[in-house]
């Protein structure tokens, strides 16, 4: 015959799961700072890498320790990518940091509109004392291909996070 706490177990843990998740406070976003095009020879030769300016904005009261950050870039036209950025940095509480996503364009011409929609998915990993956590991020938005291609400035739209 099975104890009143024992028959109860799985309330009590099912309770504890449901305070984690409710205390588990504000999480870490990204926001999109800018685009440019890469500044390295070999890149500049043909025009078809840019690099992503991406804001990591730390709104807990407690430092985190960036791990990585693993994304899917996505605009119509130009390109389809994903990847990994190894980090290795500490962003204090209410600070942020910048991170710079490499793009190659593989599709496209720069010059076909006057903006590309893009979407900006990913995972960003913490890690402290071996423990890892991850949290789901996303940024939307258009670029100005005139930008990538030297004629003008860069425009940038943002969608509230879905």
């Amino acid at each position: 015959m099975l104890s009143y706490l024992e028959k109860a177990r799985p309330l009590w843990m099912a309770l504890g799961l449901v305070a984690m998740v409710a205390c588990s406070g504000p999480s870490p976003s990204i926001k999109v700072l800018g685009l440019s095009r890469a500044t390295s020879e070999s890149a500049a030769e043909d025009g078809k890498l840019l690099v992503m300016f991406i804001e990591v904005v730390n709104p807990t009261a407690q430092e985190i320790r960036l791990d990585r950050f693993e994304y899917r870039l996505r605009a119509e036209s130009w390109f389809n990518t994903r990847g990994k950025i190894p980090l290795s940095r500490a962003v204090n509480a209410g600070s942020s940091v910048v991170v710079e996503i490499p793009v190659a364009i593989d599709r496209g011409r720069l010059e076909n509109k006057d903006h590309v929609p893009y979407v900006l998915t990913g995972q960003i990993w913490t890690r402290e004392d071996q423990v890892e956590r991850s949290w789901s991020v996303q940024a939307k938005g258009a670029l100005d291909p005139r930008h990538a291609a030297g004629q003008s400035r860069l425009r940038l739209t943002f969608a509230p996070r879905t």
